[in-house]
Order: C-alpha cells, then sequence, then structure tokens
C-alpha cells in the first residue's frame, strides 16, 4: 500500500506497512498507536474519540467478517 493511500485513511493497521515504516511515523508524529497493531493519522483528536469515531473499520481490520456478523445480529 502506498503512503498517500494510508495517509487518506484514518485507521492504520500493523499490515498495511513494514514495522520500521510504522515505528517511524510514530516517532515523528505522524501515527499515533490506539492499541497494539492499531494506529490512527488522526494525531490531533483524543485516541478515545478516535476509536468511538472509527471502531467499526477497527474491527473489521483486525475481524474480517466481524462486522457483517455484527450487522446481522442486530437485525
Amino acid at each position: 500500500m502506498r503512503w498517500k493511500e494510508i495517509v487518506d485513511k484514518t485507521i492504520v493497521l500493523a499490515g498495511d506497512l513494514p514495522p520500521a515504516t510504522i515505528s517511524d511515523r510514530v516517532r515523528r508524529g505522524i501515527l499515533a498507536r490506539l492499541a497494539p497493531g492499531v494506529y490512527t493519522t488522526d494525531v490531533a483528536s483524543d485516541p478515545a474519540a478516535v476509536v468511538k469515531r472509527e471502531w467499526h473499520t477497527i474491527t473489521g481490520g483486525l475481524l474480517p467478517g466481524a462486522d457483517r456478523d455484527l450487522v446481522e445480529l442486530l437485525q
């Protein structure tokens, strides 16, 4: 995945970029760690607010198919 594509995303998962790139971006303040393997490009917002707003993206990235299962359960 290209960095331009990553910058356009609010949530970045560990598998989206090489570990050294993620570490560098965190060190430079371009990414903020939300949880193990979960990062955000929204470094200005409160991390809890980012998770609350982006929980669907995070869940879908970490547990593929879980978001669909949840929607089916709620119907």
